[in-house]
């Protein structure tokens, strides 16, 4: 992985570059392809010659990391998380979730949460960061 990987990215850039910005949207082959001049069948191809996986493969898996980070950094819900990174269905969500990282993300979220308190960060809606108590569930 990382940028080494990624040197001979070039031909698909444009689609990695809408990929991490438009994560939580739709994504299709098609509007890809398009964004590198490509038709459909031929990026697929160079897409997964120069990414190690296909574009359906890479959205999967950006979009678990984005979520993870998500569940990690911030009290969002899983619902919410879920709809931010893309995924339509909750219950679809955590099946995927569960294949990549082999926890729920519920157990990922309790697993991962010395991370943020250790970085020293407060969550969203932590008392401590605003005037109101929904840190407790109370309005």
């Amino acid at each position: 992985g990382g940028v080494a990987a990624l040197q001979n990215a070039a031909p698909v850039l444009p689609a990695l570059r809408q990929i991490q910005d438009q994560f939580g949207g739709r994504l299709d082959n098609a509007a890809l392809a398009q964004m590198c001049g490509m038709s459909e069948d031929y990026f697929i191809r160079r897409f997964r010659e120069c990414v190690g996986q296909t574009p359906a493969q890479y959205i999967l898996q950006y979009r678990l990391k984005m979520a993870a980070q998500r569940l990690a950094f911030t009290e969002k819900s899983v619902e919410q998380i879920a709809e931010e990174t893309g995924f339509c269905h909750r219950a679809h969500f955590i099946n995927a979730f569960k294949a990549h990282e082999k926890v729920t993300p519920a157990a990922y979220r309790r697993e991962n949460r010395h991370i943020r308190l250790e970085a020293g960060e407060l969550p969203e809606n932590h008392p401590d960061n605003d005037e109101t108590d929904t840190w407790l569930g109370v309005k």
